[in-house]
């Protein structure tokens, strides 16, 4: 393995550095990544030119803010910050498109990563997707939601379900972890975590990144069963 420079406990920008993570292989270049925790308090995986070259800042949340705060100027006069509910679903709208469209974003990979796009009704038009969502369930506190988890976002397959009810759906996946394969629920109890943050985990970071949290907190009750 090659040499590295130990990053931890370094800060870039609004990400800290928390571990080595592992390596990151592209061609004949090897590079190490690194664990992160932004200081909004999600966690990123970023590897070492992205951090020392100031090209990965943060978890993302800096550039959706940035974006966020240009297109609401920009789409002002359709009406879009008028009111709470709007401004609201235009927030959705932008967030939706950063995981469908944006591949240095922390949820690409769950997303447009594997083929889950907009469709074109919506993709370049926020007022048709606000004015659908406010036709179609839409109140203070639902999540939108994808009915098919492989289809894509479009009116015949979404809906709008509370945050318990998402987290339900959730809990229907499986995870294996060391050939062992528990629901997100089962797997709570036997590591300690909540069931919301394994739900949170999944939602955010995929299944991969899941299974190497699980696989850490099962050897850190192993180490503490066993000193």
């Amino acid at each position: 393995m090659s040499n590295y420079k130990d990053l931890t406990g370094m800060k870039f920008g609004r990400l800290t550095v928390i571990r080595r993570h592992g390596t990151k292989i592209e061609g004949n270049a090897h590079r190490a990544t690194w664990l992160c925790i932004c200081d909004c308090g999600n966690l990123h995986i970023v590897d070492t030119k992205n951090l020392t070259c100031g090209l990965t800042r943060s978890c993302g949340c800096f550039h959706n803010e940035v974006s966020g705060n240009t297109c609401i100027k920009v789409h002002t006069k359709h009406g879009l910050t008028s009111d709470k509910s709007r401004r609201a679903l235009y927030n959705v709208w932008q967030s939706i498109k950063q995981r469908c469209f944006n591949p240095n974003g922390h949820e690409y990979h769950r997303y447009g990563g594997r083929g889950i796009t907009i469709c074109d009704e919506w993709k370049n038009d926020p007022v048709a997707f606000v004015d659908w969502c406010l036709s179609h369930g839409y109140k203070k506190g639902l999540e939108i939601d994808r009915i098919d988890n492989d289809g894509n976002y479009e009116p015949g397959n979404c809906q709008f379900i509370s945050k318990t009810e998402n987290i339900k759906k959730n809990a229907k996946h499986k995870i294996t972890v060391d050939g062992v394969t528990l629901s997100s629920t089962e797997w709570s109890y036997k590591v300690g975590y909540s069931h919301s943050a394994i739900a949170r985990i999944l939602r955010r970071e995929g299944m991969e990144f899941t299974v190497n949290r699980i696989k850490e907190r099962l050897k850190l009750m192993e180490e503490r069963r066993t000193a």
